[in-house]
């Protein structure tokens, strides 16, 4: 359950009340900012589900098992081994890489699936990104 602090129509309200004491305009274009992102952190109405499963796929990449053994510090996701390797050679490789993570979780406690299989989104992300970068 979020808080009041992640609800974005609260942000906003909060910003056209302008609180007493407050008239740096530039703070009421940080809130809306901020109720931006979290509308697009959340994506489209309806979709807050797979929202979550892509934020889980990213943090497992910045934080978690992929900063660990594939991440310098502060190394764009594009530039390491996982997309390096790919430009390399072909799209083969990630999403050979994902159907061994999704074949794996198979067989894996669900904890363990989760993560093989967000895993296996990172790869595919790889592939997307790569793809994405051919004229």
């Amino acid at each position: 359950m979020k808080g009041p602090w992640m609800d974005s129509n609260k942000l906003r309200d909060l910003a056209e009340k302008r609180v007493s004491g407050i008239e740096n305009s530039d703070f009421y274009e940080y809130i809306h900012a901020a109720a931006d992102t979290i509308d697009y952190l959340e994506g489209p109405k309806n979709y807050e589900s797979l929202a979550e499963v892509q934020r889980l796929a990213m943090n497992q990449a910045a934080a978690g098992k992929g900063k660990m053994r594939h991440a310098s510090d502060g190394e764009p996701f594009d530039k390491q081994p996982i997309c390096e390797i790919t430009r390399r050679l072909g799209p083969g490789y990630p999403l050979g890489q994902a159907v061994k993570k999704i074949y794996e979780s198979r067989r894996l406690d669900r904890d363990a699936a989760v993560a093989e299989l967000l895993g296996a989104m990172n790869y595919v992300c790889a592939a997307v990104i790569v793809e994405m970068e051919k004229n």
